[in-house]
């Protein structure tokens, strides 16, 4: 899951640093030729300017590929060196595009904008990088992890050089055999703040791996096992430990991390611009027949076990809100919110959710701590699903399972997403979603959304 972000970290930069070319290059032509800043004779000719602008894109875009620029960044001992790597790169392609330029004698280009063009690309990508570092740096800190370790004879120090990330809060126990270390997964309570768990175990207990495998496929964070080599082993390969991943693995993939939260970023956003009139109607039509609050605001489990602020339009009497935590279903009084219900419509604030980060549109539905409890207790992979981030609607919620349905079958699905997830498979989830949204809008009562009961 670190390699992910880390993957996630260097594309970010590539495309913030191949646009900050752009940029600067647009800002230096206007600055030159249109600000009114400086006297100008000629206005640019673009074709040449545009041919420069390709030939300098093209070129700096191949020399950061070879000298691996930007994949450094990440690992870099310090941005003032990482920035020097990249002033020389600029150097060197500034030097090759103009010398090109010179045995081009049909235009002359302005030495001002070509100075600036440059300059203003490494202020831009220097505060790219510098924001992207501090970023990279918050996600392998924040995020603890969970070591347990098998027997008394593995190193601390070699599991912390080759299987835990630097400077990230880790919580070390010990357990004399594989059978204690299972014992405490079936009750583990993991800390705040915890992301991850790890189990090292020596080549003595390898038999176990079946057994410790089924214990951290239940967990709600991403699980791994790290097994000591055989000493005849170490003599011919450098890794002492073997890290093997516990469980499905799609919730990790970069895509799942980076295409899906781009796609969010623009559905959602894209769905709060179009639906707003829906919004400002509802709106007003709950604050006109039953005063405020407007939105029901409720904490709900998301990702890795972490609790959020769920919005929802208020559909009950305000009075009952506070019993609303431990409540699995309560029906509307009046007809208009009966109608929000049934069509699903007081769930749209849930989109500022999703733009936030707190959900995605697709995932399994989050569920209150209060029953998220009682469910652990009931079905032994139910925190599995908390691996995946929750979403508006999901493949449950396609399928008839939700409000007062069957919570293990629920759950099946939602496993079965997280071992296939795909980006198509979103789409065709939110296809049968919104196809089922039209449906229940033109049927009216006589199409009940499948939760309409629950809070």
């Amino acid at each position: 899951m670190r390699q992910t972000q880390a993957k996630i970290a260097v594309v970010t930069l590539q495309v913030l640093l191949h646009l900050a070319l752009g940029v600067a290059f647009l800002v230096a032509v206007y600055t030159r030729f249109y600000s009114g800043l400086l006297p100008v004779v000629d206005l640019p000719n673009w074709p040449a300017y545009l041919a420069y602008f390709v030939v300098s894109f093209t070129l700096w875009s191949g020399l950061e590929t070879k000298f691996t620029i930007i994949h450094n960044c990440i690992g870099a001992p310090s941005l003032l060196r990482w920035t020097w790597g990249l002033v020389r790169l600029n150097l060197l392609t500034l030097a090759l595009v103009s010398g090109a330029a010179f045995f081009w004698r049909g235009y002359s280009f302005s030495r001002v904008t070509v100075a600036g063009f440059w300059g203003l690309q490494v202020a831009l990508s220097v505060a790219a990088a510098a924001g992207v570092r501090a970023w990279w740096r918050r996600r392998r800190t924040a995020a603890g992890v969970y070591l347990l370790v098998i027997g008394d004879e593995l190193s601390l120090d070699l599991l912390g050089q080759e299987c835990l990330p630097a400077d990230a809060p880790v919580t070390v126990r010990r357990y004399p055999d594989a059978a204690a270390a299972r014992a405490a997964l079936e009750v583990l309570e993991l800390p705040a703040g915890c992301g991850e768990v790890l189990v090292a175990l020596p080549v003595s207990a390898a038999a176990e791996l079946e057994m410790l495998t089924a214990a951290l496929e239940r967990l709600s964070v991403p699980a791994s096992l790290a097994l000591a080599s055989p000493a005849e082993a170490r003599a011919h390969a450098t890794p002492s430990f073997i890290v093997l991943t516990a469980g499905p693995t799609a919730a990790g993939a970069f895509d799942y991390i980076f295409s899906k939260r781009l796609v969010d970023i623009a559905l959602s956003a894209g769905a709060l611009v179009v639906l707003s009139p829906v919004l400002i109607w509802i709106t007003l039509r709950i604050w006109r027949h039953s005063g405020r609050p407007i939105l029901l605001s409720q904490e709900r489990v998301g990702r890795g076990g972490r609790c959020f602020r769920l919005l929802k339009f208020r559909t009950l009497p305000a009075e009952s809100l506070l019993a609303s935590d431990q409540q699995w279903s309560a029906a509307p009084t009046d007809p208009g919110s009966r109608f929000l219900r049934d069509t699903g419509l007081d769930e749209l604030p849930q989109l500022w959710n999703v733009l936030r980060g707190d959900m995605s549109l697709v995932g399994p539905r989050p569920e209150r701590p209060y029953f998220v409890e009682e469910f652990r207790r009931q079905l032994p992979f139910y925190s599995t699903r908390h691996r995946l981030q929750v979403g508006l609607t999901g493949w449950a919620q396609v399928n008839g399972w939700r409000g007062d349905t069957s919570i293990a079958r629920r759950v099946e699905h939602d496993l079965y997403y997280l071992r296939h997830w795909s980006l198509a498979f979103d789409f065709r989830i939110l296809w049968r979603t919104l196809t089922d949204f039209v449906r229940r809008l033109r049927g009216g009562a006589a199409e009940r959304a499948p939760d309409a009961g629950t809070i």
